[in-house]
């Protein structure tokens, strides 16, 4: 999940994209800013792998907040002025959101950093993402092929993992499980579901088949998951 903060001098502003980022998964908004200065002392002595930022603040633009830092984090840049959009990608902006932007268009700027940062973790690492977990379990520690997993289902303080061969009833929290599968296409669908896309057969906004199963999707989550899976049909 990304550690995220927002840098805007409009109070709306930030209304906007806390109600937003209450329905994407792949994101935690840390802290709100309406002071640039202090957003950039954050920065500078805190994890942030994503900023989203407001170009015209009083006394201090946006851009010039990104060139003050020698390695800002991914910027995703919110402004009413679409003048600024060849300077913001020329800082290597992740995307460019021209207010008011709709919840589509934040899912797919959200979606952008995701992957930008999935990229540049495993340069970093320069290693593959492993094929498989290890995960606790009631008889030791359990292999499971990623790929193999069609839904995560959680039970109070466990999670249950099936796959087409079986059930297995693993010591991990729903949260851990998220953080652990979302890199590998997986999606918040309920409070009480995660599922694989790869095993998504057929979905409408209140549920979806995943192998041979029915899993609701959560009220809170409709318009996020029929977001993410319409996009990507298109």
């Amino acid at each position: 999940m990304l550690k995220c903060i927002v840098v805007d001098d409009e109070p709306l502003a930030h209304e906007v994209i806390k109600s937003f980022s209450e329905k994407v998964q792949i994101i935690d908004i840390v802290s709100y800013f309406n002071d640039p200065t202090k957003a950039v002392r954050y920065i500078q002595t805190n994890p942030v792998d994503l900023v989203f930022l407001d170009i015209e603040m009083a006394g201090f633009t946006g851009i010039e907040l990104v060139k003050t830092l020698s390695d800002p984090p991914m910027v995703i840049f919110t402004t009413a002025f679409a003048g600024y959009a060849v300077e913001g990608f020329e800082l290597d902006a992740v995307d460019y959101l021209l207010k008011p932007f709709s919840l589509t268009r934040f899912l797919k700027a959200c979606d952008r950093a995701y992957d930008q940062y999935i990229t540049n973790h495993h340069k970093e690492n320069k290693q593959a993402k492993p094929d498989h977990i290890f995960v606790k379990a009631e008889q030791g520690r359990q292999k499971l092929v990623i790929t193999e997993i069609e839904y995560v289902e959680s039970k109070a303080n466990y999670v249950l993992m099936v796959t087409a061969e079986g059930r297995l009833l693993t010591r991990l929290t729903m949260k851990e499980a998220e953080t652990l599968l979302l890199p590998y296409g997986f999606l918040r669908v309920h409070r009480s579901f995660l599922v694989c896309r790869a095993h998504i057969s057929r979905y409408t906004k209140k549920e979806m088949q995943v192998g041979s199963n029915i899993i609701p999707i959560g009220e809170n989550y409709m318009e996020a998951v029929w977001q993410k899976l319409t996009t990507a049909s298109m």
